[in-house]
C-alpha cells in the first residue's frame, strides 16, 4: 500500500515541479537530483522493504526518511504552497497512520530538519506560487492520494472485520465445545457413579459421600440412618426364572426405593440384590418405619415380568448416627448385622441395630 501511494504521488511531485520550472536556467545535477528523489528512490524503498527480514521495520525507516526529504525538496524549492502543503500532509499522514501523534511529531520535527538542511546548502528562498496547470494537477495529486490512502485504511477495516469475525466465530465454536465438555465430564461423572442396570448410585459414590454427611451431621447436631436391603431368594428367581428377570426384578425394586426417596436421600445399589439408603437429617424411628414400608410394598404385591408371576420379599436392617457409630465403617457395619439378623430370623422382615449388643448367628444360612 505504501508503495503504491507513494510512487504515484511521488510521480506526480515531479510532474508538477517539470511543468512549473521545466524553462527555468536551473543546472543538470538538480533535475539528476529530482529525478532520483521521486522517480527512482520508491522503486529502491519497495525492493529493499521486499528482501528485508523485518519490511515493516523496514518501511518505518524508510517513512521518516520520507519527512526528511520532503521538508528539505519542499525548502529546495522555496516552499510553493500547495505543493508544500501536498508533501507535508501525506509525509505526516504516513508517520501518524503507523505511530499516532507520536509519528506525527517526529514527521514535523524531521520535516522542519529537512528543510533547514536544505537553507544551509542552498540559502532561503520563498517562492509560494504556482501557475494554474501546476497548482490542478498539485490538488488533483493531493486527492487521489488522500482517496488511496482511505482505500487502504477501508482494506484494512474490512479485512479487520473479517478476522474479528473469524475470531468471534472460532470464540463461539470454543464456548460450545468447552460446554459440551463439561456436559460430557458430568455424564463420565455420573456414569462413574451410577450403577448401569439401575440407575441407582453405585457404591463408590456411597464411601464418597458417606463420610462426608457424618461430619456434617456432627457438626450440626443432626442425625442420619443407613437401612441395608437385600432381596430374599434372589438367587432362585436367578435360576428358575433366568437372568433378564432377575435384572427387571433388581430394577423395580430400585425404582420402588427411589420412588419413595427424598431429595437428599442417597440409594444406592450396594451390590448383587442388596441396596443401600443413606438418610440424612432422619432419626431412627422414621428410618424403621421406611424400611417396613418398603418391605410391605413389595410384600404385598406381585410382579409380572415376561408373563410370569413373581412373589418377592425383602429384608432390612436398620443403624443411626450417633446411636449405632460414629463412622462409615462403623455405621455400616451395624446395619449389615441387624440386616444378617432379619436373615437369620426368618427374611421378609426389618431388623435394629443393637450397637454390638448381640452376638452374629452361628447359624449357617440359606444361599440368598
Amino acid at each position: 500500500m505504501n508503495y503504491r501511494n507513494r510512487a504515484v504521488s511521488w510521480l506526480a511531485v515531479i510532474s508538477v515541479v517539470a511543468w512549473q520550472w521545466w524553462a527555468s536556467p536551473w543546472p543538470w545535477f538538480w533535475w539528476v537530483g529530482l529525478g532520483l528523489q521521486f522517480v527512482l528512490y520508491p522503486q529502491l524503498a519497495y525492493l529493499f522493504a521486499r528482501l528485508s527480514d523485518d519490511p515493516l521495520a523496514f518501511e518505518l525507516r524508510t517513512m521518516t526518511f520520507d519527512s526528511l526529504a520532503i521538508g528539505f525538496w519542499v525548502a529546495w524549492l522555496g516552499a510553493p504552497l500547495w505543493l508544500a502543503y501536498a508533501l507535508c500532509v501525506c509525509g505526516a499522514m504516513n508517520l501518524a497512520a503507523f505511530k499516532g501523534p507520536r509519528g506525527l511529531l517526529i514527521s514535523v520535527l524531521l520535516q522542519c530538519c529537512g528543510a533547514a538542511l536544505a537553507v544551509l546548502v542552498h540559502g532561503f528562498r520563498f517562492q509560494p506560487d504556482l501557475a494554474p496547470g501546476p497548482t490542478a494537477l498539485c490538488m488533483l495529486a493531493l486527492s487521489g492520494y488522500m482517496m488511496a490512502f482511505a482505500h487502504g485504511a477501508n482494506e484494512r477495516t474490512r479485512k479487520l472485520h473479517a478476522i474479528r469475525m473469524r475470531l468471534t466465530d472460532s470464540e463461539r465454536a470454543l464456548q460450545r465445545q468447552l460446554a459440551e465438555n463439561q456436559v460430557l465430564q458430568v455424564r463420565l461423572s455420573e456414569q462413574a457413579n451410577r450403577d448401569s442396570l439401575t440407575g441407582l448410585f453405585n457404591r463408590r459414590f456411597l464411601d464418597a459421600t458417606l463420610g462426608r454427611e457424618l461430619i456434617r451431621c456432627q457438626r450440626e447436631g443432626q442425625p442420619l440412618a443407613l437401612i441395608v436391603i437385600d432381596i430374599d431368594h434372589f438367587k432362585k428367581v436367578n435360576d428358575n426364572a433366568g437372568h433378564p428377570v432377575g435384572d427387571e426384578v433388581l430394577r423395580r425394586v430400585a425404582f420402588l426405593l427411589s420412588h419413595e426417596s427424598r431429595a437428599s436421600d442417597v440409594v444406592c445399589r450396594h451390590g448383587g440384590e442388596e441396596f443401600l439408603l443413606m438418610l440424612p437429617n432422619m432419626p431412627l424411628s422414621a428410618a424403621l418405619e421406611r424400611a417396613e414400608h418398603y418391605r410391605e410394598s413389595l410384600a404385598g404385591s406381585t410382579l409380572l415380568i415376561e408373563g410370569q408371576r413373581l412373589r418377592i420379599t425383602l429384608s432390612a436392617g436398620v443403624a443411626s448416627y450417633p446411636e449405632h457409630g460414629q463412622l462409615p465403617g462403623e455405621l455400616l457395619a451395624a446395619a449389615d448385622k441387624a440386616l444378617y439378623l432379619a436373615k437369620s430370623r426368618g427374611r421378609n422382615r426389618v431388623e435394629v441395630a443393637q450397637a454390638d449388643r448381640f452376638e452374629q448367628p452361628t447359624v449357617p444360612l440359606e444361599p440368598a
